[in-house]
């Protein structure tokens, strides 16, 4: 018989109580590791269940990492004594690179030493690429309501709060729900560059609103739909 899926319900807790991270050195890229094997248990519990970095999983599985060392972090996790995760390196590839915001295309073909910011809303550069020693590095960063930054990819090292209400790197994918956010920040990693399909992305005196549909750049109300930009530096300032 097959062993059944564990359920979004009981991940989503898992990940909330381990604060978005590996229990051990809060690495925000993770499995969801059974402390009492599954083989011995068989079920899934939130209770049983842990988060672990790839790294410290196989350490586990191959018992360089005791289970009561796991058990114990799990109860006082890495993240819980900090405000953000461990920083976690993304990578990119290539010259040209590209910016799916909504249904809007930006793309620029990138020399070294030399930066594209998709969109600038109110002096911030809301996503760009830079391209340092032949590797191509992104800048994102994401803030609350208040400007209080809550996801920072700076050239290229992700960093996240442990005070949102959820967040999930899986694979290429991050989704993220910041606490009394309307919407859920969605994000697919490219090869060479990023696709952003939904999110509340505030700046000094401005909000960039992305849906899959359009971005609404806001105190504007400017809808941006299926449009294409090929630039050198910049897509769009407001």
């Amino acid at each position: 018989m097959a062993r059944p899926a564990i359920s979004s319900a009981i991940k989503r807790t898992v990940r909330q109580r381990c604060r978005f991270g590996c229990v051990i050195c809060g690495l925000p890229v993770v499995h969801y590791d059974h402390i009492d094997d599954y083989a011995v248990v068989q079920e899934h519990t939130a209770e049983n269940i842990t988060l672990l970095c790839p790294t410290h999983h196989q350490d586990k599985t191959s018992k360089r990492l005791p289970r009561e060392t796991v058990r114990k972090a799990n109860a006082n996790p890495y993240n819980g004594r900090r405000d953000f995760t461990t920083k976690h390196q993304i990578f990119f590839d290539g010259d040209h690179i590209r910016f799916n915001i909504g249904t809007n295309i930006f793309d620029s073909y990138l020399e070294d030493g030399k930066k594209f910011s998709a969109i600038i809303a109110g002096g911030d550069h809301f996503a760009s690429f830079i391209k340092e020693d032949d590797a191509l590095l992104l800048n994102l960063e994401i803030r609350d309501a208040v400007l209080n930054p809550i996801l920072s990819i700076r050239n290229g090292e992700v960093l996240v709060s442990t005070g949102v209400q959820d967040i999930a790197m899986e694979g290429p994918h991050l989704t993220m729900t910041p606490k009394f956010s309307i919407k859920p920040v969605k994000i697919h990693f490219l090869e060479n560059g990023v696709n952003i399909s939904s999110g509340f992305f505030y700046a000094h005196q401005r909000i960039v609103d992305v849906s899959p549909s359009h971005v609404l750049l806001i105190p504007f109300n400017i809808i941006m739909s299926e449009s294409y930009s090929q630039s050198n530096e910049t897509g769009v300032v407001f």
